[in-house]
């Protein structure tokens, strides 16, 4: 029997400290190598960095290899920051060195997915030493280091109730209103406008297809939502907009239908900011299509 694809429903909020319902965009399930050298210098660790960024590629996949250079500048800046200089550093200049360490990690787990342990090595590095970040899971480049160090990747319902209580019954008034309508909207809307489903266009993927139909979207205090094609999920991500704004718990930024079809791989990544919320709705709730990540 032949693979479906997962499909899911992103909501994009920002206003918010933490990220509520997420699940992994990507999660390759591969090992570090066996025997691998732990890295305990950094002298060790940006000398077998660079010696990779020498070489070829380690991928022959064919999404993204022609564009992603090897990271040698931003290696030679992240090797020319040790703790008392980031100590000192101005917002900017941590947003740039932020910036270089996502670069790096994003090419390790799409060209070099036999060297992860380096990328491990690299965020705990960042996290240790440098005080980058405070998890090593925490990529961002524009990274508000107060909710960095109080915010966590996933918030149980019954946390985010207490916490939370205006947007705790936002999502569950969202869920409510959502779920019933979004597969039947969503497979509608393919069909009778399939011009409107495009492919991701962050390089994300690098294999397979993950296509995106945008739903919702917001620019300049105006919003704007496909009545035509999803009358259902429009008017509950309307009112979920409106109950945000009224608790000042933030605005929708984006609503989107997400695609992973059979034999898609997503690369591990994170957003560019962790100062927004992601509410997450799959149809069906969980599958990992032949060959790819959910």
């Amino acid at each position: 029997m032949a693979a479906s694809p997962l499909f899911r429903l992103f909501v994009a909020v920002s206003g918010l400290a933490t990220c509520w319902g997420q699940v992994p965009d990507g999660n390759e399930g591969e090992q570090p190598r066996v025997g691998a050298v732990e890295v305990g210098s950094d002298d060790l660790l940006f000398a077998q960095l660079r010696e990779l960024a020498a070489a070829r590629n380690d991928t022959a996949w064919a999404k993204g290899e022609a564009r992603d250079a090897p990271p040698l500048a931003e290696l030679n800046a992240m090797a020319a920051w040790g703790p008392k200089k980031v100590a000192t550093a101005r917002l900017r200049e941590k947003f740039r060195l932020r910036e270089a360490q996502v670069r790096v990690c994003e090419w390790l787990s799409r060209h070099q997915f036999r060297h992860l342990h380096l990328r491990e090595s690299l965020m705990e590095r960042a996290v240790e030493k440098l005080g980058l970040f405070h998890n090593k899971w925490q990529w961002a480049e524009a990274y508000h280091e107060d909710l960095g160090a109080h915010g966590l990747p996933f918030f149980p319902r019954e946390v985010v109730a207490h916490r939370w209580p205006e947007l705790a019954a936002a999502i569950s008034e969202l869920e409510a209103q959502l779920i019933p309508v979004l597969a039947e909207e969503h497979g509608k809307a393919v069909r009778q406008s399939p011009s409107l489903v495009k492919e991701h266009s962050e390089g994300l993927h690098v294999a397979g297809l993950w296509t995106v139909l945008k739903v919702f979207e917001a620019s300049r205090g105006k919003s704007r939502c496909n009545d035509t094609l999803f009358p259902g999920s429009c008017k509950a991500l309307r009112a979920f907009d409106e109950a945000l704004r009224r608790a000042d718990r933030g605005l929708i930024t984006e609503g989107r239908f997400a695609t992973l079809h059979p034999g898609a791989k997503v690369i591990t990544h994170t957003a560019s900011t962790n100062q927004r919320s992601q509410d997450r709705n799959s149809c069906p709730p969980y599958m990992a299509p032949r060959g790819g990540m959910a």
